[in-house]
C-alpha cells in the first residue's frame, strides 16, 4: 500500500500480480493498453477475464470519482492519502 500511495511499483513477485498491476497502470495512466500488456493479461486471463478486469477497474474509478465528486468524509480515524499531481 505505501508503494502506490507514493506512486510506485509495489513490490510483486507473481506474474498475475504483475499482470493486473501493469494492465491497470497502463489503463489509467495512457487511456490505452500497450500489445505487450494486453497479451500478457489476455495469456493469464483469457478474454473474458480481461473483460472482466477492465470491468471492475472501471466501477472502482466510477465509486472513487462518486466519493470524490460528492466529497464524503473519510471513516472516523481514516488517512487521507497524500494528493499526487501530474507533472
Amino acid at each position: 500500500m505505501d508503494a502506490v500511495a507514493k506512486g510506485e511499483r509495489p513490490p510483486l513477485e507473481k506474474p498475475d500480480e504483475i499482470a493486473i498491476h501493469d494492465y491497470c497502470s497502463e489503463l489509467f495512466a495512457k487511456h490505452s493498453i500497450s500489445d505487450e500488456s494486453y497479451s500478457r493479461a489476455h495469456e493469464l486471463f483469457g478474454t473474458a477475464g480481461v473483460v472482466e478486469l477492465t470491468a471492475l477497474i472501471g466501477y472502482y474509478s466510477m465509486v472513487a470519482l462518486t466519493l470524490l465528486a460528492h466529497q464524503m468524509p473519510l471513516p472516523e480515524g481514516g488517512v487521507p492519502l497524500p494528493v499526487r499531481r501530474r507533472t
